[in-house]
């Protein structure tokens, strides 16, 4: 193969071997699910002989190429003929590549001596037209999980290895899911330059309410009323007290709650009844706050306490309308699984 010779590194002054140089290449195409190329992988394997002026020289040479199989770096590698690339795999187009794989000195008289006979294998993969220029790996997963039939929370999974870390990064937040209130997970490793992130969605009674919960509704005064007096017999006989009615009080009902959310805003329930002539809301025994608390910084939920006290004439009370928003199970519908499904 004279006139050949493989260049490894960028200009000005990457590492040349032109010495005996032979080489050979193997290309494998790896399809999608789809039926597009995914990548193509290379393998460049050389066979070379480097010869010195002296021993030294000479191992210092082998020395070099060892060391760019040990260090696993991606470098660029240029195939030429009469000094015209034939072939230029570049780690710019490249996926985690091209670098060296395998590195061997090959037994001949007078190795380490005046010459020196090794073989190498470079290792290319490309993208197809079916996969990323930029991104190596790609792995993705949504989890539901439910409860007595209904979704209860979902789980987003990414987890993606670039040529970059910005590679990586953009493309693992590309797959985020467009519901709102998520809690979010992303780990970064540089070393491998892979990027990992998640998204978990919990079920919400409305726009930004996480949970309404009310205790049960008491109920006092309902019915008779009495006084009670006490008797004091002869010489500390006991004698039962004596009961007196009186004339019947209003019953009152009183309704206590909290609503949980991720926004400030948080609105009550509306009214359990609507007042009459006989059923009235008596507001002045109530202790309501008009804002919500801040429950933890951390997870940006926020609470807000409410109270209804009615006073009933009858002294009975309607059935209370607790309308849909925190008596049934109505839950938000979850959100679909967006764009990770077509990563």
């Amino acid at each position: 193969m004279s006139g050949w010779r493989i260049l490894l590194g960028d200009d000005p002054s990457p590492l040349t071997i032109d010495a005996q140089v032979r080489f050979n290449l193997q290309t494998r195409v790896q399809d999608n699910d789809t039926g597009d190329v995914d990548y193509i992988e290379t393998w460049v394997e050389v066979e070379g002989d480097i010869v010195g002026a002296t021993a030294s020289a000479v191992t210092a040479s082998i020395a070099t190429l060892q060391a760019l199989c040990r260090s696993a770096a991606t470098t660029r590698v240029r195939l030429q003929l009469d000094a015209i690339d034939k072939f230029d795999y570049s780690p710019i187009n490249c996926m985690a590549s091209p670098r060296m794989i395998f590195f061997k000195t090959v037994d001949d008289d007078g190795n380490a001596d005046s010459h020196w006979r090794y073989a190498f294998t470079i290792y290319v993969k490309q993208a197809g037209a079916g996969g990323q220029q930029d991104i190596s790996e790609l792995q993705t997963s949504v989890k539901t999980v439910s409860e007595q039939g209904r979704i209860i929370r979902k789980i987003w999974s990414v987890s993606v290895k670039g040529l970059s870390m910005s590679a990586a990064l953009a493309t693992a937040m590309s797959c985020k899911p467009s519901a709102p209130y998520l809690h979010e997970e992303i780990k970064k490793d540089f070393k491998e330059l892979r990027v990992s992130a998640g998204w978990i969605w919990e079920v919400q009674r409305g726009v930004g309410i996480i949970e309404i919960i009310e205790d049960p509704i008491s109920y006092t005064r309902l019915g008779n009323d009495y006084l009670v007096s006490t008797q004091v017999g002869a010489r500390g006989a006991t004698k039962n007290p004596i009961l007196h009615q009186l004339a019947q009080n209003a019953a009152v009902a009183h309704v206590r709650g909290v609503v949980i959310g991720y926004i400030s805003a948080l609105l009550i329930p509306a009214a359990h009844w609507t007042e009459s002539s006989d059923l009235k809301r008596w507001k002045s025994q109530e202790n309501n706050s008009p804002d919500a608390q801040l429950e933890s910084l951390a997870s940006g939920k926020w609470r807000r306490t409410y109270e209804e006290v009615w006073i009933s004439t009858t002294g009975t009370f309607p059935a209370p309308n607790h309308g849909n928003d925190h008596h049934d199970l109505a839950m938000f519908p979850p959100p679909g699984d967006g764009p990770i499904a077509a990563a």
